[in-house]
């Protein structure tokens, strides 16, 4: 009789993923796509270590509804991150965590308890009152520069969520 190896847990998650509502996804266009009865996310950021993809029920909400944690060796290729997600559409509230060096000096100030905006994003559900304190993402203590720190939910209430997916043209 012979044994057959046994798989590691995480080529059996990767393997379930890819028939899951969350697959790879393709880095190319930037920003969202609908296609294929979901979405598919891509974000550009050649320093960032971790990404994190927020979707929001509502734009008043706290905290996400689902959270999407993007694997670098999955859903990277280059300098861009991606990600489809099945069952979304136009309207889908987002934001992204990036984290990654702050440096300040190199112009790296990543800070994961920042929600961030999809740069490519075509609508933003409600602009807030904005504050140069809180966007510049850091806090002078005891003579050094360091990432704020938000508490558990960050900068998610009251944030403006982006709130489309993208357009579509019709010709006339």
């Amino acid at each position: 009789m012979t044994k057959t190896p046994q798989r590691g847990l995480r080529d059996y998650l990767l393997e379930f993923s890819e028939r899951a509502d969350v697959r790879r996804g393709s880095p190319l266009p930037l920003g969202t796509r609908e296609e294929g009865g979901g979405v598919n996310f891509s974000v550009f950021s050649r320093h960032a270590t971790r990404v994190r993809l927020e979707l929001f029920d509502h734009v008043g909400d706290a905290a996400p509804a689902r959270v999407v944690d993007l694997d670098s060796a999955r859903n990277r290729t280059g300098d861009v991150w991606h990600v489809w997600v099945k069952g979304i559409g136009p309207g889908q509230l987002y934001a992204y965590r990036v984290d990654g060096p702050y440096e300040p000096s190199e112009g790296h100030r990543f800070n994961f308890n920042r929600l961030l905006f999809d740069p490519f994003a075509t609508a933003i559900s409600l602009l807030p009152a904005w504050s140069f304190a809180s966007a510049r993402g850091f806090l002078q203590q005891f003579g050094r520069l360091g990432p704020a720190k938000a508490g558990v939910q960050g900068n998610g209430k009251g944030l403006p969520h982006l709130r489309e997916i993208g357009f579509i043209w019709l010709a006339e």
